[in-house]
């Protein structure tokens, strides 16, 4: 037992050479406490310096895990993994020195004779990890030394996206705009799927003045990543700041975009760059369509509507407009609006087969529906409830279509039910007035010596007018 034993001395005598004398202080120091990092650090070097690797590797290794902050400790674990041919680990612990202690020339130089090493047997590895290295000199605001290492990285691979872009960053943060767009287009050349390359070519584009351009290619950043929040900031930065110097520029180039990714099938970016456009410019009637649709293609029923009804009130003369926002009733199951919108869409375009179409398939709804529900009600035997579906079945239909044919056979099978059903025959009564008017406006009218007996709904006509 040495009682003491100090780290000065083991140190002192590690460093004169006296390795067996050093083993034992330090042993005799991680005996009265386990984890003094130091101790732990002599002596694995000691076991190393000795080429035992293995339990130098396992005492560094427990001495890094406790100081993590100190590069030396990472350093010495490197050169055991080296010694005992991990290259791959070596380097990793080279990297996180120099991570603790960027400018430190020692381990600069273990590091860059290992990684030749391991180049030599894996060299996709050992080139992907320089990548990584040239981050993180970049990250540490070290640009010289990561220019030198993207350099070296495209020297090895002339098609080295990450290479090019890291040049491109380093250029763009010296004010170089037009040589970083170059670089970060080759970048983008070589993997065009990337995010983030498109947003800082779009940052450099902006601090070059071609705010347009930048507005453009952050919504090719979004298209690859929507959910970025950097592309997002930054387009907010564009739109402000072209808004301010040219509104009718950043209306026709929001609206190009928003066309483009529609085309290409992207809604939901074309949605999110309308919402946009709408933020700056609310009372545009084309981009108002144009959410609606995409909203309605969604299923965002509301939205649609709310932005059909916008279109309309913005421009009242355009067919369609009023035809989409029939269906975005229809939607909502609101048959009586869905047919004023679509009636409006008819005055306007009169022979338009799609409006229509339309307008007669939400008539087929309405009348299904009565249909279905008039066969539970009489299934039941409810049959009052039946002949008031047959009368409101029959208003619907005079109001909205003008048949009024079609209308009495509802109002007569409304009467074979309850034949004293007082709102059907005044009904009936008003459209035998609206007749009359309108034979006596036309040609001459000769009033009937009496009712005709071939349909009960005649009868009650007449029972009508008698009454009066």
């Amino acid at each position: 037992m040495i009682s003491a034993a100090t780290l000065d001395t083991a140190i002192e005598h590690h460093q004169s050479g006296d390795l067996d004398r050093a083993r034992d202080l330090y042993q005799a120091i991680l005996d009265r406490n386990p984890d003094d990092a130091a101790a732990l650090h002599g002596l694995g070097a000691v076991h190393y310096q000795s080429g035992e690797y293995e339990p130098a590797i396992g005492l560094l290794g427990r001495a890094v895990y406790i100081a993590d902050h100190d590069p030396i400790y990472h350093n010495t674990l490197g050169l055991a993994y080296r010694a005992q041919g991990k290259l791959d680990q070596a380097c990793w612990q080279y990297r996180a020195a120099l991570e603790r202690d960027p400018k430190h020339q020692g381990i600069q130089k273990n590091l860059s004779r290992v990684w030749g090493e391991w180049l030599e047997l894996d060299r996709p590895q050992a080139i992907a990890f320089l990548e990584g290295m040239a981050h993180m000199y970049h990250r540490a605001g070290l640009e010289d030394a990561a220019e030198q290492l993207y350099r070296k990285e495209i020297e090895f691979d002339a098609q080295s996206a990450d290479g090019w872009h890291g040049l491109g960053l380093i250029a763009q943060n010296r004010g170089q705009h037009d040589q970083a767009i170059e670089l970060i287009r080759k970048a983008i050349s070589f993997n065009d799927q990337n995010a983030i390359f498109h947003h800082n070519l779009a940052l450099a584009y902006h601090a070059k003045g071609q705010t347009a351009i930048a507005l453009q290619t952050l919504s090719i950043a979004l298209h690859h990543n929507f959910h970025l929040i950097a592309p997002r900031q930054q387009l907010d930065t564009c739109i402000s700041a072209l808004f301010a110097r040219d509104p009718l520029k950043l209306k026709h180039t929001l609206w190009e975009d928003g066309q483009a990714w529609e085309r290409r099938g992207d809604r939901r970016l074309a949605q999110f760059i309308y919402q946009k456009l709408i933020e700056k410019a609310p009372d545009v009637a084309e981009v108002r369509y144009a959410l609606g649709q995409i909203c309605y293609a969604q299923d965002e029923s509301y939205d649609a509507l709310t932005n059909f009804q916008k279109a309309v009130e913005i421009k009242s003369d355009v067919a369609e407009y009023f035809r989409a926002l029939g269906m975005a009733y229809r939607m909502h199951a609101l048959p009586s609006e869905a047919l004023k919108s679509l009636s409006k869409a008819l005055e306007l375009e009169p022979d338009n087969s799609e409006i229509q179409r339309d307008f007669n398939q939400i008539i087929a709804d309405v009348s299904d529906y009565f249909d279905e529900v008039m066969r539970v009600h009489y299934a039941l035997e409810n049959y009052s409830q039946v002949a008031e579906l047959e009368y409101q079945a029959g208003n619907f239909i005079r109001k909205h279509t003008g048949k009024v044919k079609a209308a009495l056979r509802h109002y007569d099978r409304a009467l074979e039910l309850i034949p004293t059903y007082a709102e059907v025959h005044r009904t009936i009564a008003e459209i035998y007035l609206e007749e009359q008017n309108y034979h006596e406006r036309s040609t001459p009218f000769t009033k009937p010596s009496k009712p005709s007996p071939r349909s009960p709904m005649v009868t009650g006509c007449w029972v009508m007018l008698c009454s009066v």
